[in-house]
């Protein structure tokens, strides 16, 4: 059935989980809960976890500690003043993070 099919595949290892959170209590318990439900009920692990908009303050640092305990690969995004809404944005943010660790993440 059409069912069984969609299971399939996201269950399939063509299927990547990218988990996505703020540096906040709240996004960090929902990407922790979906973890749960991906290797549960799918059998599946996320390719990496990614903490976007992060500043390093006293208030993120609990949350950062949390964040480096799950065992995925992960990446921080650092919050840039302007969020990047053009080519150029993407590409002074890709300066700013490790697109080489990235790509070698997706290649595997």
């Amino acid at each position: 059935t059409e069912y069984n099919s969609l299971w399939d595949g996201l269950r399939s290892e063509k299927t990547s989980y990218v988990l996505v959170s703020e540096p906040e209590v709240m996004p960090l318990l929902e990407v922790m809960d979906i973890i749960k439900f991906l290797e549960g009920e799918l059998s599946v692990k996320p390719k990496l976890l990614v903490m976007n908009k992060f500043v390093d303050t006293l208030e993120t640092s609990e949350v950062l500690k949390e964040f480096n305990l799950l065992p995925h690969d992960k990446l921080l995004i650092p919050k840039v003043e302007k969020p990047p809404s053009t080519l150029d944005d993407m590409m002074e943010l890709l300066r700013i993070i490790d697109k080489e660790y990235i790509m070698k993440l997706f290649k595997s």
